[in-house]
């Protein structure tokens, strides 16, 4: 049976008005509208849902290492991740935004951040065939911890960037609603009294996968 992958894509859109978003009647503007793409199945299914939440964001895929922009959208592939980098448990927080600039800065309350090529079996061998990668052969994760926080910048910089959409796959999820995507937002003035932050759990993995 081919693996069950769970890929849940929030796509945030901007509010727009007729009225000052200063002025005393919007002193209290509503949340922002957002809409969920998602898929649970093989790499076949999880793709063809990949590319319907690109064309949802519109735009072309912007380069690495190229100028920030107010269009288009920018991927990482853990794939293109150097040998260098694979396999070790120091894998750079910076290097998405630094070595191949694409406006996002990795943390995590663990010990560090790993990229692997083995499924995890080079750090466990029974691992080897219970995670399975997306898109061939490398695999993500936080070392000492389960959570992994995304900080958007523009390119290559140090300024905080604003996305319209983010998408994410995962591997095993062995529990309902113990894996989660939240996205947060910082605060800003004009939009006090919305949302500041929003959350999905995954679902289970479909047994025997």
């Amino acid at each position: 049976m081919k693996p069950t992958i769970y890929a849940p894509f929030l796509s945030l859109v901007a509010l727009a008005a007729c009225n000052n978003l200063y002025s005393p009647i919007n002193s209290a503007p509503p949340g922002p509208s957002f809409a969920v793409i998602r898929a649970q199945g093989d790499s076949l299914t999880v793709a063809d849902t990949l590319n319907k939440f690109r064309a949802a964001l519109g735009g072309s895929l912007n380069a690495p290492n190229s100028p920030p922009t107010d269009s288009g959208r920018r991927e990482i592939n853990w794939d293109g991740v150097p040998a260098a980098l694979t396999n070790v448990d120091t894998f750079p927080a910076t290097f998405f935004n630094v070595n191949s600039k694409r406006g996002v800065l990795i943390s995590t309350p663990g010990t560090g951040l790993r990229v692997d090529s083995s499924a995890f079996a080079s750090i466990n061998a029974g691992l080897a065939d219970q995670f399975k990668a997306f898109s061939p052969k490398k695999l993500f994760m936080a070392v000492g911890s389960n959570q992994v926080e995304v900080d958007f910048k523009l390119a290559g910089t140090t300024t905080n960037g604003v996305v319209k959409g983010f998408g994410v796959v995962f591997s095993d999820v062995d529990k309902a609603a113990a894996t989660r995507v939240a996205s947060h937002r910082r605060p800003i003035s004009a939009l006090k009294g919305s949302p500041s932050s929003v959350r999905y759990s995954t679902p289970r993995s479909s047994p025997g996968c």
